[in-house]
């Protein structure tokens, strides 16, 4: 007998829930809530009956739409029929943020601090990007068929985006074949119709936008069906259902991984101090032409397969690198020329050092530098994993990379915890070539394996300890302006490992490096890939993990760091094709048009369409001012882009120049060599750590926009 939360066979009922909204009376409001399944025996939905709520001042905010009572007791219903299904949302964020609407500003507060308040009869729980969930405690508790005690009366809304990470529409037309009827597929072209006019619904149908949102939740429970059976045909059977991390977390369950972590005797402030993330630079803006791209394939996992057992390792201090032995460096940088050897995390003095204006010159022109920054500087003196030193010392030489401080780990086992990762690739090659679903489960499993050794998300309270005890020590630390401590309230994840998480990006930054420094024609790196003027010699791919994957481009300009615009090579058409990378910011509202305009006329910015709009979401708003005028609204965005790079500097002031050339270089910060890294800050917070892993998004779709999205979590 299958267990109650397996879904092969005629396992449990899916049911996707999704709701619209539209501007009234100058507000947004929440006008419709739908659910249906993927067996076809549910359709139901609540919609705006007209009335208004304007709100108390200073308390609640206007509602003129759905009532928060409402939609909870919608979700609480849906479930209470039939228990054992499984409720999920495509980018819910949206939708949760507006079924609070009627919550009043303390609850709000509570809500967003730490994703749990209690409001009339209703206990709300929310984690952005995970779940909503929703219960009325006064009715009790009773005993499921899993064994499990819940509330008689309790629903929860699992976010299904973290399977798909694109928009609503390309997860549809990604689907596999067979999952889908001809009638179905059919559904999603007047799906994509109806996204890019979301924003003149006043205009359309009531009937039209109803039978829209049941075509979404219907297609979005069969696909949900295809990914979790999919999943339990690998043999993995998911607890929790907010994407790829949480299949990531059942594979290293079943392979124990949590038993092979250990810190080897290392302190954390050695271990947090050599935990830098990826490389994110370009040596120029502006035209380029011709380019080479050069990508690893699965980069992150092709390091872990080799990482060593932490839990039988041990360390012993060293005064100088050992080559051939996991360890870990205080290292600094007597070094030169187009690329930075290490990563370095400045303090407050070396940022104002090299920000304020008695530092520029004629020759030099310099961005404002920020308080732990993360810059590929030459100079100064950091914490390095094996991998980037012996790297570095190979093109720089040993005399350039002083060794001041070191540990090297003694491995006491052959163990080798993420081997599996290469037969998990090799399995995924062959099940493409038969156009089984499960390639695309391992493809999700094997890139979120990092993000669970690296996460900050997921600390969870002691036994004993409440949200509400955190939150006190949260406003005792704020008040008071002491450190935030919560180590004896709070564990953390079982995955996490931040040894294992720095040899990976580590590893990783290594094999650019090295490629960067060798090739000599390389002009921008970001994590696992590079941009050449050249063909590079050598790089072949026969698809294996960690091979080199390669795509020629024509008409590349190049703006920032991971903002470019160029052609691809379309095999389908046989003609070049206008594509561009961007980051922080969504092509519709800043099109490869504006970008290239913009750079021809002489421009250093450029700005996002007028009608170019943000989702406020709940902490965002819980942060301004006027946080009950702005959550859950649609405001304009008007941030713009600017061609100046980040962490590097250009070597003339730009807006001294008569004439822009068609490329600027740029060249690395400089920083004196007894300039100390600080260590990376892990987030403890339930306020931070829920932001740390960012919005993921193509903004193709309203509902996945960011607004300057509740910020990126940054040390």
């Amino acid at each position: 007998m299958l267990r109650p939360y397996r879904f092969t066979g005629e396992g449990r009922r899916i049911i996707a829930v999704d709701g619209e909204g539209n501007d009234i009376d100058g507000r947004h409001a929440y006008t419709l809530l739908a659910a249906a399944d993927d067996r076809g025996e549910i359709r139901r939905h609540i919609a705006h009956d007209d009335s208004r709520k304007p709100g108390v001042p200073g308390v609640t905010q206007p509602n003129y739409g759905l009532s928060s009572k409402a939609c909870f007791d919608f979700l609480l219903d849906l479930a209470e029929d039939a228990p054992s299904d499984l409720l999920v949302a495509f980018s819910f964020t949206y939708d949760a943020v507006k079924i609070c609407s009627d919550l009043p500003l303390p609850n709000l507060l509570e809500l967003a601090a730490t994703e749990r308040t209690e409001w009339d009869g209703y206990r709300i729980d929310f984690r952005p990007r995970k779940y909503f969930g929703i219960s009325q405690p006064k009715y009790g508790r009773k005993r499921c068929a899993d064994g499990m005690t819940r509330y008689v009366r309790q629903a929860k809304v699992w976010d299904a985006f973290g399977y798909f990470q694109s928009s609503f529409v390309k997860a549809l037309e990604n689907t596999g074949k067979g999952v889908f009827t001809d009638e179905e597929r059919a559904l999603i072209e007047e799906i994509a119709f109806m996204k890019r006019h979301r924003s003149h619904f006043e205009n359309m149908d009531d009937q039209r936008i109803l039978e829209y949102c049941y075509s979404e939740v219907s297609l979005l429970a069969k696909m949900m069906r295809d990914v979790i059976v999919n999943t339990e045909r690998m043999g993995l059977f998911p607890k929790s259902f907010h994407g790829s991390s949480a299949i990531a977390y059942t594979w290293m369950k079943d392979n124990r991984i949590p038993n092979f972590i250990g810190n080897a005797g290392l302190s954390d402030d050695v271990v947090n101090a050599a935990y830098f993330g990826g490389r994110f630079e370009t040596t120029c803006v502006g035209y380029v032409g011709k380019g080479y791209a050069y990508d690893i394939r699965s980069a992150y996992p092709a390091v872990m397969v080799n990482l060593p057992c932490l839990a039988h390792a041990t360390s012993r201090r060293v005064s100088d690198f050992v080559p051939g032995k996991y360890g870990v460096y205080l290292v600094g940088s007597k070094t030169s020329g187009d690329w930075a050897p290490f990563p370095i995390r400045i303090d407050r003095d070396a940022a104002k050092a090299h920000t304020l204006t008695p530092n520029r010159s004629a020759s030099e022109w310099l961005r404002p530098l920020m308080t732990r920054q993360v810059l590929f500087a030459h100079g100064g003196r950091r914490w390095v994993w094996q991998d980037e030193l012996e790297v570095v010392r190979r093109h720089y030489g040993a005399d350039a990379i002083p060794v001041y401080d070191g540990y090297v780990l003694d491995i006491g086992c052959d163990h080798r915890p993420f081997a599996g990762v290469q037969k998990l690739y090799d399995d995924r090659a062959e099940l493409k070539k038969l156009h089984d679903g499960r390639q695309m489960v391992i493809k999700l499993l094997v890139n979120s394996l990092y993000g669970k050794t690296a996460q900050s998300v997921g600390h969870q309270p002691k036994k004993g300890v409440t949200h509400a005890d955190i939150e006190r020590r949260r406003i005792h630390a704020r008040e008071t302006s002491t450190p935030l401590d919560l180590s004896d309230l709070i564990e953390p994840p079982e995955t996490l490992c931040r040894i294992w998480a720095g040899m990976i990006t580590s590893g990783t930054r290594a094999k650019i490096l090295d490629l960067m420094l060798s090739a000599g024609s390389v002009i921008s790196v970001a994590t696992d890939g590079i941009i050449s003027t050249k063909p590079i010699p050598g790089l072949e791919d026969h698809k294996r993990l960690g091979d080199w994957e390669f795509e020629e481009y024509e008409d590349l300009v190049i703006y920032q760091n991971g903002v470019y615009a160029y052609k691809a090579f379309d095999d389908d058409s046989g003609e070049w094709v206008q594509k561009v990378k961007t980051r922080g910011f969504s092509p519709q509202d800043i099109t490869p048009e504006m970008l290239r305009e913009a750079w021809d006329s002489g421009l250093w910015s450029v700005a996002p369409k007028d009608d170019a709009r943000g989702f406020v979401a709940m902490r965002l708003a819980m942060k301004r001012k006027d946080p009950l005028d702005v959550m859950g609204q649609w405001l304009t965005q008007r941030r713009p882009v600017d061609f100046i790079p980040t962490k590097r500097h250009l070597t003339i002031n730009p807006f001294s120049l008569e004439k822009r050339p068609d490329c600027l270089p740029t060249v690395p910060y400089e920083l004196d060599y007894d300039t100390e890294s600080l260590p990376y800050v892990p987030h403890q917070t339930w306020e931070d750590v829920a932001e740390l892993e960012g919005w993921i998004g193509d903004g193709n779709d309203d509902d996945d926009l960011p607004f300057i999205q509740d910020e990126l979590a940054v040390s």
